[in-house]
């Protein structure tokens, strides 16, 4: 939270704090320690303290960003109340700086958990190539459980769907390459 309140006015003073306002500085450290507690408790209450950072999913980057938004416009309005003055750009930078850092710091025991993961996985025997087969929410679940599980070993070079509008995009990184029909040259092709 510190370093998202001084960096917002670092950067809009070309990253240089010499060419700060005394004025910008007094009311970001007058407000430090109200903007702190009220921060923490915004992000309790949006539970960023009790969520399981090693599934971390799109609920719990949601809950990032509307904690941080919540923290900004109470930031703001507490220093409209108070006749503090900042740039008008230092909401939206602190906003920036504080998304990128919770999210930095929630999400990287997860991107950590999966480098390590694979790495262990790289040590074992070689994986059992398995076809993925839908490309749709079931098949999502499944291709992230295979790739993500200490008790699987398995790899998924490709996924088949009957779908035309999914051939050729991926899932989790995986080609969705064709229908049903395609799953013998498939299985022959990848070895599955």
């Amino acid at each position: 939270i510190l370093v998202s309140m001084a960096g917002a006015l670092w950067i809009r003073f070309d990253f240089s704090f010499t060419q700060l306002e005394p004025v910008f500085l007094e009311s970001v450290r007058e407000y430090l320690y109200i903007n702190m507690v009220t921060t923490l408790c915004l992000f309790w209450l949006f539970r960023l303290y009790s969520s399981l950072w090693r599934f971390a999913s799109v609920v719990e980057m949601k809950n990032v960003v509307c904690a941080v938004l919540a923290s900004t416009l109470a930031q703001a309005a507490g220093m409209w109340i108070l006749d503090l003055r900042v740039p008008r750009s230092y909401p939206f930078l602190y906003l920036l700086i504080l998304t990128a850092l919770t999210g930095v710091d929630r999400f990287s025991y997860r991107f950590i958990r999966i480098m390590r993961h694979n790495l262990l996985q790289s040590r074992k025997v070689e994986p059992l190539c398995t076809m993925g087969v839908g490309a749709g929410a079931a098949g999502y679940m499944i291709g992230r459980e295979m790739k993500n599980s200490k008790h699987l070993n398995r790899t998924i070079p490709c996924v088949v769907d009957d779908d035309p509008v999914k051939i050729g995009t991926y899932l989790q990184g995986i080609p969705v390459v064709g229908g049903k029909e395609e799953i013998p040259y498939y299985a022959e092709k990848y070895q599955v």
